[in-house]
């Protein structure tokens, strides 16, 4: 009995140290099973994670730039008051005579050359560097533009100016309020549109209003075609995209279209789209303090850009997405990247085609008389109890889906929009809008740049050859594209930079523009 019992506590005990050696073991097999598994969920999570950003982070562009995809309601435009917690509206309707297929040779970008864009809900933004930065005369002038204004007026003083106009708004308004008109039809007036009228007049009555826009800010020279003297609702226009020589810091070359409001003073109110060009660095250095439209992008490359300001440039306003005003809309199209392909001198020729318009929207059912999308007769006694009510009410103007200026690239391509809170005159309609070049002239070397504008090439050299734009129109009252009448020409300083004007049932009307800069005749 003895041996047998002593077996079978024997086979006990060692089942019982088994017992114990495995539960001993099983949380360090269990923390080998988790660490196995552990960096297999980590990795899945990696892998997730980088396809997420390849596709809201596109690769760098041939001229560098990063495109990042950002959520459309988290772009710097909502970091403003007013927009805070909102998101871009839907697009509106466009302007009437838009044809969805007049564009067939139509720039693009560089960074789409690949089948890029970015998904729904985000939209495509440059990537600010620290070196863009470093390019501004200070940090916080980055992405404005850093212009001195200029006397505009060499005949009178000022307190003469102060008295006309004082003399005209008074009298305006007095004569508006004296009004016995049974009716008031296609009219705008409230008391800041009558103080425009009477600086305007001053402008006109010491015939400045063809050299108002060059002489206001000092270093810019232009050869423009515009138009002013009455309401304009939006501007478009076509531009074929050249590579000018940039030649010193301080200075840059665009073409772009001018929606304007205000008196080219202080109260400039403005909204600009085009293309430009800045001057490229050295490689290995950057400049900083030197220029007074701070070098953006570091590169030649034309680019498109949007830009706005409701005091003359001053503290308002900036570049493209710089600060918190213009909503984007588009997930194709990154504002401050480089536009491609360009023209070639005696090559082929390369369009952009935008549209700057206010969109419109029937006035509140609570107005006088109003019917759904159109103009009504407004009886002069209800004139007086609505600006009693409301000093901002507008007669007979269909208010734009909020009144915003909408930008257009192309055909049916919507950038997205200026909201109609950000501007003080521009919140009504534009007195002027204007098409064309500019540049900046520094004097730098002691005589005249040597900086081109559009191809570098005169006018006089025609198609092929000078930089043009085409099919120059207007918008409306009733959001019609209409043409443009009383198209007036301006190039300050001819012998450098000049224009030509033409028509025809093609392009409708349109010019050629810009030159070399520094030659024999413009020394």
């Amino acid at each position: 009995m003895a041996p047998s019992s002593y077996s079978s506590s024997s086979i006990i005990s060692k089942f019982v140290v088994f017992l114990l050696v495995v539960f001993m073991l099983s949380p360090a097999l269990s923390i080998s099973r988790n660490q196995t598994l552990e960096p297999q969920k980590e990795l899945q999570k990696l892998r997730r994670i980088r396809a997420h950003l390849r596709k809201i982070n596109k690769p760098t562009s041939p001229d560098g730039d990063v495109i990042d995809c950002v959520p459309t309601h988290l772009q710097p435009a909502f970091d403003h008051p007013q927009l805070k917690g909102q998101r871009p509206l839907h697009p509106p309707e466009r302007p009437k005579g838009s044809d969805p297929a007049d564009e067939v040779l139509e720039s693009l970008q560089l960074w789409t050359e690949s089948g890029e864009s970015c998904p729904e809900g985000t939209i495509p933004i440059r990537r600010t560097t620290e070196d863009d930065v470093l390019r501004a005369s200070k940090a916080g002038r980055f992405g404005k533009k850093s212009i001195r204004i200029a006397r505009r007026d060499s005949t009178g003083n000022g307190h003469e100016k102060k008295r006309f106009i004082r003399k005209i708004s008074k009298g305006s308004r007095k004569l508006f309020l004296q009004l016995k008109m049974p009716c008031i039809d296609q009219l705008f007036i409230t008391l800041h549109v009558l103080n425009a009228i009477a600086i305007h007049a001053y402008i006109e009555s010491n015939g400045l209003m063809a050299n108002a826009m060059s002489n206001t800010f000092s270093g810019l020279q232009h050869a423009v075609a515009y138009v002013n003297g009455d309401q304009f609702y939006g501007a478009k226009a076509s531009m074929n995209v050249w590579t000018p020589h940039v030649t010193d810091a301080y200075e840059f070359s665009l073409s772009q279209i001018w929606v304007i409001s205000g008196s080219f003073g202080n109260d400039l109110n403005t909204i600009e789209a085009g293309w430009q060009a800045k001057f490229r660095p050295h490689f290995g250095t950057i400049r900083t303090g030197l220029h007074v439209n701070p070098a953006l992008y570091g590169d030649q490359n034309p680019r498109f850009f949007t830009y706005w300001t409701t005091d003359a440039y001053q503290t308002t306003g900036c570049y493209n997405l710089l600060c918190s005003g213009f909503v984007q809309t588009t997930t194709k199209i990154a504002i401050g990247a480089a536009i491609s392909p360009k023209s070639t001198f005696r090559g082929r020729q390369y369009d952009i085609s935008l549209t700057v318009w206010k969109a419109s929207l029937p006035l509140p059912s609570q107005q006088p008389n109003l019917q759904s999308r159109k103009f009504s007769c407004i009886k002069y006694s209800e004139v007086k109890q609505n600006r009693k009510r409301n000093n901002f009410w507008t007669l007979g103007f269909k208010d734009p889906k909020h009144g915003h200026w909408w930008l257009e690239f192309g055909s049916g391509l919507l950038v997205g929009y200026w909201p109609a809170f950000l501007f003080s005159h521009l919140r009504s309609y534009a007195n002027m809008i204007q098409f064309g070049g500019e540049i900046v002239n520094s004097r730098s070397h002691g005589f005249h740049t040597s900086t081109q504008m559009g191809s570098g090439h005169f006018a006089e050299e025609g198609f092929g050859r000078a930089a043009y734009f085409r099919n120059l129109q207007g918008v409306d009252w009733d959001n019609n594209l209409v043409p443009l009448s009383n198209i007036h020409l301006l190039a300050d300083h001819p012998n450098c930079y000049d224009i030509r004007q033409g028509k025809n049932n093609v392009w409708g009307n349109y010019f050629y523009y810009g030159g070399p800069g520094r030659n024999v005749k413009c020394p």
